[in-house]
């Protein structure tokens, strides 16, 4: 080895792993006191502590430091590893909600839940508007047509029936089709008791689509008009 270099060099060395040394430790005292990420605060300290445990071990061997100086620094760096690994205070949890401001009524899904309890209270009317404005959000497009259908076949406004029907239909035939097969009946009987024969044997072409034995049954009380 060569001989130790002596004066400046020693002293700047000797300064450099002193201020290492506290960096390390602030970092690992003040990083668990933050809300980052355990997996980034294990990367940062533990680059840190590998940083200083080599510059640790490199100046010890060119400069011929001081071995209790050495293991200071290993065991700071070990420390900052320590921490590193240590997690932190855990998050507050978000307060939950507890009541529903005028924006968040007037948010499509929840106009879908306010329109179903309305619903199933018999208040058909009132719930037919909460599902004009459902129908708007993608994910209860099916529900909101299907259940606007459903208001429209209570109030027996059966041409206003057809159209969210048809839209719930698109989407999910097979669940839909007894209610529009329903519904279709229902207008054939309207047609009939407003005298219109014509607009009931429609009405029954459109039904064989859905349902023939409630076809077949329509036809039969159309053919004794």
């Amino acid at each position: 080895m060569s001989s130790p270099p002596t004066g400046n060099s020693g002293q700047s060395a000797t300064a450099f792993l002193a201020l290492a040394a506290l960096i390390v430790t602030v970092i690992g005292v003040l990083i668990p006191a933050t809300q980052i990420a355990p997996a980034d605060r294990f990367l940062l300290l533990t680059v840190t502590a590998v940083v200083v445990v080599l510059c640790s071990v490199i100046l010890w061997r060119k400069y011929d430091l001081p071995k209790w100086l050495v293991s200071i620094l290993l065991i700071v760096g070990g420390l900052s590893l320590f921490l590193g690994v240590k997690p932190g205070p855990p998050a507050d949890p978000q307060p939950l909600k507890t009541t529903l401001t005028q924006k968040d009524t007037e948010q499509p899904s929840n106009q879908l839940a306010a329109g179903i309890a309305l619903f199933r209270r018999g208040e058909y009317r009132e719930a037919s508007e909460k599902f004009k404005l459902a129908v708007r959000n993608e994910a209860d497009r099916f529900e909101a047509n299907k259940y606007l259908g459903l208001c429209y076949l209570k109030l027996r406004d059966y041409e206003a029936a057809k159209e969210p029907m048809k839209l719930a239909f698109v989407i999910k035939e097979q669940e839909i089709k007894p209610f529009l097969a329903e519904v279709y009946y229902n207008s054939g009987i309207e047609w009939l008791k407003k005298g219109n024969k014509a607009e009931a044997v429609r009405q029954h072409s459109y039904l064989l689509k859905y349902d023939s034995a409630l076809a077949e049954k329509l036809l039969n009380v159309i053919n004794r008009r």
